[in-house]
């Protein structure tokens, strides 16, 4: 099961998204941005039994690891061992961002009996390595694109509906290709291996 979240937002040229790469800061401050007032910051997961529910991170929270752990992993894994791994049989994978790799976040997976991917084990600034950067994200924006929003609900109800609806096999592709993935940047020395546009 891997994870990641993303802002999207609504301006001129329909729903954008971006990514929240944060270096050196224990928080990450989610802020209502001016030139788009309709923005919500989406946390979801992709397996191979599934996408998870999607979280919603609430607009102008500190995304410190109480809040991580609290508002976002506790909902996180109780849609999991309902829905998808009942028998608790997965792997966790989450990036580097200060509150992913938190004594207090690692503790809770310790005490959650969850088999994780330890941060120090992981790629600290890659977007190419990670299914959610080069699959998912991608693929919401893409759908999202058509679909008229007015308001911020609309837009949290949209990225629900197009989370369930990635076929299973795109998950399953995503997911076979990500050691091939990691290898290419192994010997890319860490750089980007995707094209930039």
């Amino acid at each position: 099961m891997t994870v990641d979240e993303a802002l999207f937002h609504v301006d001129e040229n329909g729903v954008q998204f971006e990514y929240q790469y944060v270096k050196d800061r224990t928080e990450l401050h989610v802020r209502e941005m001016k030139n788009f007032p309709l923005s919500v910051m989406a946390f979801v997961g992709i397996s191979s039994r599934g996408p998870s529910k999607v979280i919603f991170v609430e607009p102008g929270a500190k995304i410190s690891a109480d809040y991580y752990v609290k508002k976002v992993l506790k909902p996180f894994f109780k849609d999991v061992r309902k829905r998808l791994f009942p028998d608790n049989n997965f792997t966790f994978h989450q990036d580097s961002a200060p509150s992913h790799a938190a004594k207090m976040t690692l503790e809770f997976l310790n005490s959650q009996n969850i088999n994780f991917i330890h941060p120090d084990e992981w790629l600290p600034n890659s977007p190419d390595a990670a299914p959610c950067d080069f699959f998912l994200w991608g693929y919401i924006e893409n759908k999202l694109k058509n679909i008229p929003i007015r308001n911020r609900d609309e837009l949290k109800k949209a990225i629900r509906r197009c989370v369930r609806s990635v076929p299973q096999n795109m998950i399953d592709n995503a997911l076979k290709s990500w050691p091939r993935r990691l290898r290419q940047i192994y010997y890319a020395k860490g750089g980007h291996i995707e094209n930039s546009k």
